[in-house]
């Protein structure tokens, strides 16, 4: 989540990386050996998916950044094999079912602890029995920038050309009075989504904030995703596995609060539905990332449960097979309608690398774009002819947040312990200032040069064999319930081979020593330029130290211009705030508004299915001019879809004769 503290950085100078990930030399590992070539392998992304969030304006090649589960995959088996046979399968290609995910053959699979993702991809493919394997994929909120706010800014409800005073999206705000969702005429229709139950599967939700505790979904009869009973439940995490779906990001919230935050109640803002049934959902975490695993579960909990409307706010690296099915399920099985995100690339996504679930071709999900204060496509949104349907606002919305975030930023790296592996040139972190886009910034440097980082200066290639450290300890303050880290990376290196391990630990010293894998929060490798990376730092809660850091390491051949971190905050937030509002923008923010329109469509008449959902939404709204760019070529409209539709007749009662 690139929050609103963090500058932009357009710059396009970019290193290329190179190699193949291959078990070779691991000499230049020293004490850790095997360990840390298995944790570059772990986290080892195929071409095919090099995407991330970057500072540059251009494309960025990435070979390694943690799009998927670490040591699984997902595997469909065909309609006829049963559980013996599906395990003596997996078995005999030495892994282990970890669990079913869905009625349809689809089970988590954890592979051999030698074999990689990828290629337990390509052997499990071509096993008797089985339909298709994938990597569960980690899926990212597509929020923009956060800041904070109030309702008479809400544009996107009642444009009047106002000026949103918290936003941070400076294109036509002011916009055009008019371009809008016409709510308030809508409102005079029907403000009650009670009779529709909405999910927001998502990084969770705040089900105590001020403006939405009175509009949260319970239920005495819970089931799982599998559906297994579970009692009570007010939802579900599935980023920790209880029922608990507690925001610990934000980005739940701010969804949740413009589908259904309380209105007319004369606090904060209003949602779409001013009374209604928001089931939380919870698959991303602190940070904004999950898996397609976790995701699936959510919408088969959601569905289970008896959503009809399913609003999800994210995106991931390409098309995904098993998400894909669980999506089509919910539609064919429980008549669910799936909203979701275009995505914040400013891309078309038809490109293989941005826009999935968006690019899905289900016929019960709707694609969202985002729109900004005169109903023009914003510059970040990714667009699309086939697979984009209609835009809604999208630019400085204002809605409820999760809690009170603080953010602490590094603005000098020479209080961090570096540990070397020897004081050549080209082997030891260090400090400097590097001017980057005209503006300097303090960074951390391996070798130290800001070559890397604006393509200046003296250029200096690390050594063979390094092992060094850079790393902090910080104080946690009390009351904090989620800490994240992010920051910047400039790196070039040989890709699979050299690289920088992000990792951290509760308490003090190196995060490093021991070496525990589960505390490695990525393995960085080949060429990044100015990508920003977000982790959420679960073990560090308020009141504790938390240690966090880079190891660099590099084998006994090639080299590159090394690695470059600036930039780095840490996020605190307290979600015991209950009164907390923010402005951010992007197609998270579009998306919940056409979710909350589809239940307040689907509480007026429950007759409705989702198919005459899209029906309407995709006929009724404002004509923009985007027919190059969307397949409807509509901006979402409260009024023009409501106003259409008739109540609904009372039911024929028969006479018994």
């Amino acid at each position: 989540m690139k929050r609103s503290l963090i500058l932009a950085i357009l710059f396009g100078f970019m290193f290329a990386g190179g190699g193949m990930l291959l078990a070779k030399d691991s000499n230049f590992l020293g004490g850790f050996g095997q360990s840390v070539l298995r944790a570059f392998q772990t986290f080892k992304l195929p071409p095919s998916q090099k995407k991330a969030s970057s500072l540059s304006s251009s494309k960025q090649t990435q070979t390694i950044i943690g799009k998927y589960m670490a040591g699984e995959i997902i595997v469909k088996f065909k309609k006829d094999s049963d559980s013996v046979v599906q395990s003596y399968i997996v078995q005999s290609a030495g892994g282990a079912i970890t669990e079913a995910i869905s009625e349809h053959g689809h089970s988590l699979v954890k592979i051999a602890s030698v074999q990689s993702v990828e290629d337990a991809v390509s052997a499990y493919s071509n096993l008797p029995n089985v339909e298709y394997a994938q990597p569960n994929y980690i899926y990212h909120s597509t929020v923009q920038v956060p800041n904070d706010a109030k309702f008479a800014q809400q544009w996107s409800l009642h444009n009047t050309s106002q000026t949103v005073a918290t936003g941070d999206y400076t294109t036509n705000n002011p916009g055009v009075a008019g371009s809008d969702m016409d709510m308030e005429h809508a409102w005079d229709i029907s403000t009650d989504c009670t009779n529709t139950i909405v999910a927001v599967v998502d990084s969770g939700v705040n089900y105590n904030h001020d403006d939405l505790v009175g509009n949260m979904w319970s239920s005495s009869s819970c089931v799982s995703d599998t559906g297994r009973s579970l009692g009570n439940c007010i939802g579900y995490d599935y980023a920790d596995n209880d029922k608990d779906p507690m925001d610990l990001a934000g980005h739940g919230t701010h969804v949740a609060g413009t589908i259904g935050a309380k209105g007319n109640n004369t606090i904060g803002v209003s949602g779409i539905c001013w009374t209604a049934k928001i089931m939380p959902v919870r698959v991303l975490d602190a940070a904004g990332s999950g898996s397609t695993s976790n995701i699936m579960k959510g919408i088969n909990f959601a569905a289970r449960n008896g959503a009809k409307i399913i609003n999800m706010s994210l995106g991931g690296p390409g098309f995904d097979s098993a998400l894909d099915s669980a999506i089509v399920q919910a539609g064919t099985v429980y008549d669910v309608l799936v909203v979701v995100a275009a995505g914040n690339d400013g891309a078309d996504v038809t490109d293989s690398t941005v826009g999935y679930p968006c690019a899905s071709t289900a016929a019960n999900l709707l694609c969202i774009a985002a729109l900004d204060q005169s109903y023009a496509l914003a510059s970040f949104s990714n667009y699309n002819t086939t697979n984009v349907d209609i835009g809604a606002p999208g630019t400085n919305i204002v809605s409820t947040w999760a809690g009170q975030n603080t953010t602490v930023n590094v603005t000098d790296y020479s209080s961090w312990t570096l540990t070397n592996s020897s004081s050549s040139t080209g082997s030891s972190w260090g400090t400097s200032s590097c001017t980057i886009n005209s503006t300097i910034y303090a960074t951390l440097l391996l070798p130290n040069s800001c070559y890397i980082t604006n393509g200046t200066g003296t250029p200096i290639v690390y050594n063979n064999n390094v092992s060094s450290y850079a790393y902090t300890t910080f104080s946690v303050p009390a009351g904090v319930d989620a800490v994240t880290a992010s920051f910047y990376t400039f790196l070039s290196t040989e890709a699979g081979y050299d690289g920088v391990l992000v990792g951290y630990k509760s308490g003090t010293g190196n995060p490093f020593t021991p070496l525990n894998i589960n505390l490695i929060l990525d393995a960085m490798t080949g060429s990044l330029n100015g990508n920003f990376q977000e982790y959420s730092l679960k073990k560090c809660t308020g009141g504790s130290d938390c240690s966090f850091g880079f190891f660099f390491s590099s084998d006994s051949s090639f080299g590159g211009y090394g690695a470059a971190i600036v930039l780095t905050s840490w996020n605190y937030m307290d979600k015991d705030i209950l009164n907390v509002y923010n402005t951010i923008d992007g197609t998270s923010m579009a998306t919940p508004h056409v979710a909350g329109l589809a239940t307040l469509i689907r509480s007026f008449n429950p007759l409705f299915t989702y198919q005459d959902t899209i029906n309407l939404l995709t006929t009724k709204g404002d004509t923009l001019s985007l027919s190059s760019k969307i397949k409807y070529n509509l901006g979402a409209d409260g009024y023009k879809t409501l106003g259409y539709l008739p109540t609904p007749a009372a039911p024929t009662v028969a006479t018994v004769q």
